[in-house]
């Protein structure tokens, strides 16, 4: 879903840093925790979006994939820093 997103704010010069999820946020009437267990886990979640916000300028932005990071046959380059698979 980021792809889109990614590809067109890198056409008009923008880079992307990686998301910051956060999985299993309850709401809408849903209970996955205790109240008291839940505040606990957003205040920790809270802080580390605050730690992550301090570095925010030395983080790397995720590697755009352009044409040349393909070879003839649709695989990702081994110099690509997006290479996962062998």
């Amino acid at each position: 879903m980021i792809w889109p997103l990614h590809c067109s704010l890198y056409y008009v010069g923008f880079d992307v840093l990686p998301p910051h999820p956060i999985y299993g946020v309850q709401g809408g009437g849903l209970q996955y925790q205790a109240a008291d267990a839940f505040r606990k886990r957003l205040e920790e979640e809270k802080q580390r979006w605050k730690d992550r916000l301090t570095g925010l300028f030395e983080e790397m932005p995720i590697p755009f994939t352009g044409w040349s990071d393909w070879n003839e046959a649709g695989i990702l380059l081994d110099s690509h820093p997006l290479r996962w698979r062998g």
